[in-house]
């Protein structure tokens, strides 16, 4: 399969987003000059994408990460979220535990 050529961004910009501690647990560390090259080339990427609507950030999500695209699809259209509110992890378990 023959991927879009944008794809070639995708995976460094990724990378560059997460912190240090997590690229050392993954073994993906990258140079900080290909974190200050891809950050901003993925930046007006994603604006340009989403400028009026979120359809052609769909269409480049289904062709380059079609796994993800529906997941993509459904936080994009999401409404607001009931409550606005972080729980911890503790919280979760609780929750998750009370339903068992």
């Amino acid at each position: 399969m023959r991927l879009w050529a944008g794809s070639r961004v995708l995976a460094p910009a990724a990378i560059a987003t997460l912190p240090k501690w997590m690229r050392h647990m993954g073994n993906v560390d990258q140079p900080a000059v290909v974190d200050a090259a891809v950050t901003p080339i993925a930046r007006a990427w994603v604006r340009t994408l989403s400028a009026n609507n979120f359809r052609p950030m769909r269409a480049v999500a289904r062709r380059i990460a079609p796994e993800t695209a529906e997941v993509l699809a459904q936080h994009l259209t999401a409404g607001p979220p009931l409550r606005r509110m972080t729980i911890t992890p503790a919280e979760a378990r609780e929750r998750l535990a009370a339903h068992d």
